[in-house]
């Protein structure tokens, strides 16, 4: 009797992390390639820049990636640049930006880069949305500045004229504000909140103002600054956000882990929506994130406390642990394997006792996020199960049976 379970797909990919964080690839980690010169942003999937007329300047900022530290290109290495000593923020990836240039670049007396991505959605109308994103400046750069600002439109913001010249009508929704960004060390959070008009389908980061509106403060001489070769206020940045302000706190689904394991919990890191966690009856703060790693040696909760523009919110998941030991049927040892693994299309599973009582199965993807779950039958010790929908990648494949014992398995999926 075979036996086929066919899996519906309610995994997360790319997109379904977006419907939170609006701003796709937030966090810099998708790549379509490996960046190997400067101005090469395209290379992060989602991002661009502003096309500037008539002259061929163009704004771009520069992809940073760990995948990068072997080319030629020095000032795009990271952590240890030419420009900078820095890791990103989260992850491998980051953007590094000009905010102001001191002098003519390309013939250009107010030079700026400009970063834009297309939102995963259009803003609602009269909806508040909370933007975030993280900055910090290059040991390089000759100056600070106070403008690092985000700007909202459908698309068409003005490049009619080139990049030393403000590119819109307005302020941008997100300003700054007085702070100037000089801190070299530690990532600075920049936040804002504002109401949309509806039509917005777009973000733009820049310096939006000319140089007699921004301030603009000489920095100390180090020697990073005679490497990078440039008189400017570069800046890096990460994990952008655009979510809406009443979004609750999400800790995830409770969840399990083998003794002596971790287990990953939360929102994926895509996300970019940085959070405290705590253990539930605890101020001390065990981790900061969308989500975060943890190793529980009895079954634990697990507290997310979540700050948006103001509006603070919390969420807890429970952790439970498996039990360490051998799992019986009848007295006797009961184990399971499943094959071909990696498998692409059809798993075989099979069990050391035979048990034809049902068996309930989860299927969890590596972040912890449940795929499925439902009843699956064995007879004579074998069961057939088509993955072929499943997407590439590492699963958890879990299994309880009649008796109460679990079993959890790993599986890969070409």
């Amino acid at each position: 009797m075979r036996v086929f379970l066919v899996f519906l797909l309610t995994a997360l990919n790319y997109s379904a992390v977006g419907q939170v964080n609006l701003v796709p690839n937030g966090d810099f980690e998708t790549l379509s390639r490996c960046p190997e010169i400067q101005d090469q942003i395209d290379a992060a999937v989602g991002w661009g820049s502003i096309y500037v007329q008539p002259l061929n300047i163009s704004c771009l900022p520069d992809y940073c990636h760990t995948c990068n530290n072997n080319i030629p290109q020095s000032t795009l290495k990271v952590p240890l640049s030419r420009a900078f000593y820095q890791n990103p923020h989260s992850g491998n990836g980051m953007v590094q930006m000009a905010m102001y240039w001191e002098g003519l670049h390309g013939g250009l007396s107010q030079y700026h880069d400009y970063l834009q991505a297309k939102l995963t959605a259009k803003l609602k109308a009269g909806k508040r949305y909370c933007v975030s994103y993280y900055v910090n400046l290059e040991e390089g750069s000759t100056y600070a500045v106070n403008e690092i600002d985000a700007y909202f439109d459908n698309g068409t913001i003005d490049t009619s004229k080139n990049c030393e010249f403000p590119h819109i009508p307005s302020a941008p929704q997100i300003r700054s504000g007085n702070t100037v960004y000089a801190d070299t060390m530690k990532w600075v959070k920049i936040e804002g909140s504002f109401i949309a008009v509806g039509t917005e389908t777009h973000i733009t980061i820049g310096n939006f103002y000319t140089d007699a509106q921004t301030v603009i403060a000489k920095q100390p001489h180090n020697a990073y600054t005679d490497n990078f070769g440039a008189v400017v206020a570069a800046y890096l940045i990460d994990d952008i956000s655009v979510v809406e302000s009443t979004t609750l706190a999400d800790a995830g689904p409770n969840t399990h882990v083998g003794a002596g394991d971790s287990v990953y919990i939360g929102r994926p890191m895509a996300s970019a929506i940085w959070c405290d966690w705590r253990v539930l009856g605890s101020n001390t703060i065990i981790g900061q994130g969308p989500g975060i790693k943890v190793k529980p040696s009895v079954a634990t909760s697990y507290v997310v406390t979540q700050n948006l523009c103001g509006n603070i919110t919390t969420d807890t998941v429970r952790v439970a642990v498996w039990p360490a030991g051998v799992n019986s049927v009848n007295g006797k040892e009961q184990v399971y394997w499943l094959s071909p693994n990696p498998v692409l299309q059809t798993l075989h599973l099979s069990q050391k006792v035979k048990d034809e009582r049902a068996v309930w199965v989860s299927v969890y993807e590596a972040t912890g996020k449940r795929v499925y779950s439902g009843n699956l039958q064995f007879a004579d010790s074998k069961a057939v199960v088509d993955v072929s929908q499943l997407a590439a990648g590492f699963y958890f494949v879990e299994l309880k049976d009649g008796s109460g014992n679990r079993f959890r398995l790993k599986m890969v999926k070409k």
